[in-house]
């Protein structure tokens, strides 16, 4: 037996746009987007530099 599954035709086919967003989404809070990544790990790095000993190893959560 074969499975018969429907062609759609392309007018019909609905864009993926949840899947757009979703990636987007992720993009955003993973920070890919261009040039975001530099920027904030310059920032990071800056802002470490300034920390105390006891508040650099809270940053990062071990000792």
């Amino acid at each position: 037996m074969q499975a018969r599954t429907p062609r759609l035709r392309p007018s019909a086919a609905r864009p993926p746009t949840l899947r757009r967003r979703v990636a987007s989404a992720m993009t955003r809070r993973f920070g890919s987007r261009l040039g975001a990544l530099p920027s904030r790990a310059q920032s990071l790095a800056e802002r470490f530099e300034c920390m105390d000993l006891d508040q650099r190893v809270r940053e990062i959560g071990e000792w």
